[in-house]
């Protein structure tokens, strides 16, 4: 897990000057970024008013008091250092010893909004010379669990050891896919939602075993101590043991047969819908997502077809209509003219931009304006 120390300081939002220069607040916090952190600071500003009959406040009440009086607006956070340690009383202690050491770098209690020193809090392992991953090989049970039952639970070392040795047989598991939680395999294979192509409970559970043996499967624990194993998209992908397909032609022809077979009568009598190359058409049919009437051509990608939406109710166009749905690249979408590329390879020619660039800019999550402002380009 990552932890951080933070600082926060004055900038006036119109001209970006900071009217209290010398003045800061160091903190510390536990997650994936400060964001969040900022966001409660800014918070408990808005929400601040000074109790005089208090005889205490909290360690805070000095910077949200001026983040209060001088506007919240006017204040940033920026990062000082990034910690990161699976032991969460370690990083604990570690973010402790660091923020009092940049306190007393920048004298934030005397010059500016810190009140106190950070705590020293103590460990809660057994002992302050063994790690708690030590603790749980020396007792022979699961590091991911014990950590949670001590971090999440606020259970003591002794307490989380007894229960994980009582009931190491009996934890219980939880299926996540697609946002869902699933009790069983079994309940998660009649979901015609989700197990679109009817794979059998074996199928999946022996995919998911692999996975889990493998350490290929992402996993965290609830509240309520269960063990959550998140499936990937694989699990669920069609097996290249289904005899016969079914597809609706252009022409209005339902023709079932075999993979190989349908793939040789079409491609000849539809070379503008139907992949060229065998193994296209096999990648496709193994991704959850496509149908059979999309992996042939007949249908449009599922790339595209989220496009349609635009095209249908809020007059959006092809910039070229695609005559051949072969390709499997994502459309690329010029809000700024309502204008929909089939392919990013299409916006790159279109507009003479390297197609790597494009690749690029889109791979960082910039909108195809944004890459045209990049250069400076007209839409």
């Amino acid at each position: 897990m990552k932890g951080w120390i933070y600082i926060i300081t004055h900038q006036r939002q119109s001209d970006k000057k900071n009217l209290f220069p010398g003045m800061c607040y160091v903190g510390q916090h536990i997650g994936q970024n400060i964001s969040e952190r900022f966001k409660q600071h800014i918070r408990d500003a808005k929400n601040f008013e000074r109790d005089e009959n208090k005889v205490k406040e909290g360690k805070e009440a000095k910077l949200h008091e001026a983040m209060r009086i001088a506007g919240v607006k006017n204040f940033k956070v920026e990062p000082l250092q990034e910690f990161d340690n699976c032991d969460r009383h370690v990083l604990e202690e570690t973010l402790n010893e660091a923020e009092n050491q940049f306190i007393n770098n920048h004298n934030s209690i005397e010059d500016g909004w810190n009140k106190v020193q950070a705590p020293r809090k103590k460990s809660k392992t057994a002992s302050s010379e063994k790690s708690l991953k030590a603790i749980a090989l020396e007792n022979e049970i699961n590091y991911s669990s014990f950590l949670h039952r001590i971090n999440n639970l606020e259970e003591s070392v002794e307490e989380a050891i007894n229960h994980l040795r009582n009931y190491a047989n009996q934890e219980e598991i939880l299926y996540g896919y697609k946002r869902q939680l699933f009790k069983t395999i079994s309940e998660l294979c009649e979901s015609v939602l989700h197990n679109k192509h009817g794979l059998k409970r074996k199928t999946i559970e022996t995919r998911v075993r692999k996975l889990k043996d493998n350490g290929k499967l992402e996993t965290t624990y609830n509240n309520a101590g269960q063990l959550i194993l998140f499936l990937p998209e694989e699990v669920f992908a069609a097996t290249r043991r289904s005899s016969e397909y079914s597809v609706i032609t252009p022409t209005g022809d339902t023709i079932t047969g075999s993979m190989t077979y349908l793939h040789g009568k079409l491609s000849k009598e539809f070379p503008d819908h139907v992949p060229l190359v065998f193994t296209t058409l096999q990648q496709r049919l193994t991704r959850s997502n496509w149908t059979v009437q999309q992996a042939f051509g007949f249908d449009l990608p599922p790339d595209l077809k989220e496009v349609q939406s635009l095209i249908q109710e809020k007059g959006y166009r092809w910039f070229k209509e695609p005559k051949s749905i072969r390709q499997d690249s994502a459309p690329v979408v010029l809000h700024s003219k309502k204008e929909i590329f089939a392919s990013q390879k299409d916006f790159a020619s279109a507009y003479g931009i390297a197609n790597d660039a494009v690749s690029r800019y889109l791979a960082e999550g910039k909108t195809a304006d944004e890459i045209l402002n990049q250069f400076n380009l007209t839409p």
